[in-house]
């Protein structure tokens, strides 16, 4: 959707998704943390930069103690 210039739907979207994953699957969880990053993807392409850069310092911190610091998804944030 954003890729279509649609980012507020993408939005809503996003932070339903990532509202749900967290509920039912838990913050600690590598599938959270990939909506956690496409939210902050969505922020920064709107321009909303202090909240995905805030975003993604929490992701940063979950993957690395989740995933690890040498993990791919990791080293891409």
């Amino acid at each position: 959707m954003f890729q279509q210039g649609r980012l507020d739907e993408a939005e809503g979207l996003a932070v339903r998704s990532l509202e749900t994953s967290l509920r039912v699957l838990g913050k600690e969880q590598p599938a959270s943390l990939t909506r956690m990053r496409n939210l902050a993807l969505i922020w920064k392409m709107q321009g909303k930069l202090r909240d995905a850069g805030e975003l993604i310092q929490e992701c940063v911190l979950m993957s690395q103690r989740i995933l690890g610091s040498e993990h791919p998804e990791t080293v891409d944030l």
